[in-house]
């Protein structure tokens, strides 16, 4: 039986998709306490033994392991094979979005970039530094190949998207006499505007203030947040950059010709 190659190439990116999320799941476990993302080799969160490489396959070993492990029995997170499902998906996703392209190198690695930081951010409340340092630098990379969008430009959207959030950081606290907005989330803002542009940035602000209103209101509603508490920006900020950068041009024509009649 004959398969199209477009076919076998997206089986093929899927499953190096799932592979990067697999490491991605030792990043986002190891970055927060300190440890090395590099040895020693995976092993259980709860007995510390060391995963056989049978057990390690991304997605297919934690379903056949029924999420447990095989030594101790205890439950292994679900959010293992959900993180590796996400990357594999988006592999294949900006694949047929753009096909072989710099913007699928570009997107590829913004998106992998922002599920990594916005997990760690959801455990612990912060931002590693050396994740957001190889966003910059890759983006930087991108902007100077100047394929998808300029130096100028790049260094416009990371001057403009920082500014932004920095201001709102510094007026919020002011005025609420408490920090209003982690830093973190402002090295953040200047990472995605590095990668998407100022025009796109400031989309991406007002999508991800958006974003954040309605789910905190919900969260509210439900009684799963309370008023004042600190929540994490990241995710927030990520699915604002991630909509931007990719359907931001049609949002802004669609609202202008809505605005224009």
């Amino acid at each position: 039986m004959f398969v199209e190659p477009e076919y076998l190439l997206a089986i093929y990116l899927f499953l190096i998709g799932s592979a990067v999320g697999s490491f991605l799941n030792v990043v986002i476990y190891r970055l927060p306490r300190g440890e090395s993302i590099v040895k020693p080799r995976s092993h259980c969160p709860h007995c510390d033994t060391p995963i056989k490489p049978y057990d390690n396959i991304p997605i297919a070993s934690w379903l056949l392991l029924r999420g447990k492990c095989r030594n101790c029995k205890e439950r292994i997170s679900i959010r293992y094979p959900v993180v590796e499902l996400g990357s594999a998906l988006w592999f294949v996703w900006m694949y047929l979005q753009f096909g072989l392209s710099w913007e699928f190198a570009q997107y590829l690695t913004l998106g992998i970039i922002l599920l990594a930081i916005s997990m760690v951010d959801l455990d612990t409340k912060l931002i590693p530094d050396s994740v957001l340092l190889v966003g910059g630098v890759s983006a930087l990379i991108f902007a100077i190949m100047g394929n998808v969008i300029s130096l100028k430009g790049s260094l416009a959207g990371g001057a403009v998207m920082g500014g932004v959030l920095l201001a709102i950081a510094l007026i919020g606290g002011f005025v609420l006499k408490k920090e209003s907005m982690g830093f973190g989330d402002v090295k953040l803002a200047v990472m995605i505007g590095l990668f998407i542009g100022w025009e796109m940035a400031l989309l991406a602000i007002f999508l991800s203030a958006l974003f954040a209103s309605v789910i905190s209101i919900g969260g509210l509603l439900m009684g799963r947040m309370k008023f004042g508490k600190p929540f994490a920006f990241g995710p927030f900020l990520a699915l604002g950059a991630i909509v931007s950068g990719i359907w931001g041009e049609g949002i802004m024509l669609a609202y202008l010709k809505w605005a224009l009649g």
